[in-house]
């Protein structure tokens, strides 16, 4: 197979080589990377989601999509997970759309190797959404009949009574079913600026206690300006890993109540440098 090409020249700052998909959050509060978290997830602006997706090394559909998700003989067939290829230093806008901080890039050739491609766009009421709608009906019944493994793949946007669907801003792209990978194809992280030191001591203590996997990509910022992302994914990659972190233990007084006070160890790990 032809390798895709998509190495985009950076000076085409309305073209991106990567995708991106943020955590599920509903953006109230920072959570830190330590092992003595403790504020609920009701509070998330996708932490813990980020850090389940980072465990498990899978991305699940969010569910059903596309112009057969309600008509499909088998509405499993029609879930995907989403990415987005807004270039880089627009990214703030698909954060705060998500509510979170927290996310996880690809290059676009890893996403296209895996079956995964940019959607389709069928206007409400065109003729190219008549044909899909025919098309559909066609297909009733048989979950197997052709048309079911492209509708995933399509949209209409448009008019819908009083209510419009117009998202051909997020440049969309999809993978059907789940998506499984390892640290080496990440491409970067989304990690809000003040916390990445502290999520390299993080992924150091898990990649020499063997916890589970450790990403050492380029961590960015969704605030960050073009120039400053590019600085970041230009950067070289570790020659070694990271030497193990120190921590930072003390002992504070716990109020038990009715007069009863303990004193707790608490262990923390220290950042390490982000040079």
């Amino acid at each position: 197979m032809k390798k895709m090409s998509t190495d985009y020249p950076s000076h085409w700052t309305d073209m991106s080589n990567y995708l991106v998909h943020f955590a599920k959050g509903n953006g109230r509060a920072h959570k830190t990377f330590s092992s003595t978290i403790t504020a609920t997830r009701a509070a998330d602006p996708g932490y813990w989601t980020m850090m389940s997706v980072l465990s498990t090394g899978r991305l699940r559909p969010g569910g059903a999509f596309g112009i057969g998700r309600k008509e499909a003989p088998d509405p499993a067939r029609q879930r995907a997970v989403c990415f987005s290829e807004i270039p880089p230093g627009e990214w703030l806008r698909l954060s705060e759309r998500r509510r979170s901080a927290y996310g996880i890039g690809f290059s676009k050739q890893f996403i296209s190797k895996r079956g995964g491609g940019p959607i389709w766009y069928a206007r409400n009421g065109s003729e190219q959404n008549k044909a899909l709608k025919k098309l559909m009906r066609m297909g009733e019944g048989d979950p197997d009949h052709p048309v079911w493994r492209i509708t995933a793949m399509i949209d209409a946007p448009g008019v819908y009574g009083l209510t419009s669907y117009e998202y051909e801003w997020e440049r969309e792209w999809r993978h059907i079913g789940d998506l499984m990978f390892e640290p080496k194809d990440v491409a970067f992280l989304f990690i809000p600026e003040e916390l990445h030191a502290q999520a390299r001591a993080f992924f150091s203590y898990t990649y020499h206690e063997n916890l589970g996997p450790a990403y050492f990509c380029p961590f960015i910022d969704a605030k960050w300006p073009k120039a400053r992302v590019d600085e970041e994914l230009l950067k070289e990659p570790l020659a070694s890993q990271p030497p193990l972190p120190s921590y930072d233990e003390y002992f504070e007084m716990v109020d038990l109540g009715n007069g009863r006070r303990i004193s707790k160890r608490i262990s923390r790990l220290r950042r390490t440098s982000d040079g």
